[in-house]
């Protein structure tokens, strides 16, 4: 008795990647478990129909790749992205279909994001530092309306305590209503 079939199927059950088999006409002959989640469908469902049944959502993946013999690319796929991987099956080497492999790097591509704001971030900031022949106050100013519309923030301030006083040097606020030079009981403040 050969493992291989048995191990075969093992792994593409359990296999978190969402795999489906296609046949040379683009009819569905197998999904695995992470596939039918992620379509929404199932396999009973499914076989031998097209593929473009199963992706009616996402139409556009299947006239854009489906007919490719064999690609590594990314995918927008209602807000998740997925890294697609299509290659040929073949069987006594002749064209027998394509195997459709889905890996989620949604979690992957929000971090690219943050990562690529987060250096727009520090160019912008740096950009404000770099330049001389501005004073520090409108420095710090430009870095406070950065930093706040950054944070989706209506007010920022750069403040000194002394004591129980609280002392506003710098503010942005979308409603001037809190000025340089305004003073509070430190008591009243968040920062208390």
């Amino acid at each position: 008795m050969s493992l291989s079939p048995i191990a075969n199927a093992v792994v593409f059950k359990h296999l978190q990647n969402a795999v489906i088999v296609l046949n040379q006409h683009n009819q569905v002959m197998k999904l695995n478990p992470a596939a039918e989640s992620l379509l929404s469908a199932t396999q009973e469902d499914m076989i031998g129909k097209d593929v473009g049944l199963l992706f009616a959502k996402h139409y556009h993946f299947v006239e854009q790749y489906l007919n490719i013999d064999q690609i590594n690319t990314e995918i927008l796929m209602g807000t998740s992205y997925f890294e697609i991987n299509i290659n040929p099956l073949y069987e006594n080497d002749a064209f027998a279909g394509r195997v459709v492999v889905l890996h989620d790097i949604t979690s992957h591509k929000k971090a690219e994001l943050a990562l690529k704001q987060q250096n727009e971030r520090m160019a912008l900031l740096y950009q404000i530092t770099a330049v001389t022949h501005k004073s520090l106050a409108d420095k710090l100013q430009e870095i406070l309306i950065l930093a706040t519309n950054m944070l989706g923030l209506e007010l920022g301030l750069i403040s000194r305590i002394n004591g129980s006083i609280y002392l506003v040097q710098h503010s942005y606020s979308v409603n001037n209503d809190i000025q340089p030079g305004g003073v509070f009981d430190l008591g009243i403040t968040y920062c208390s």
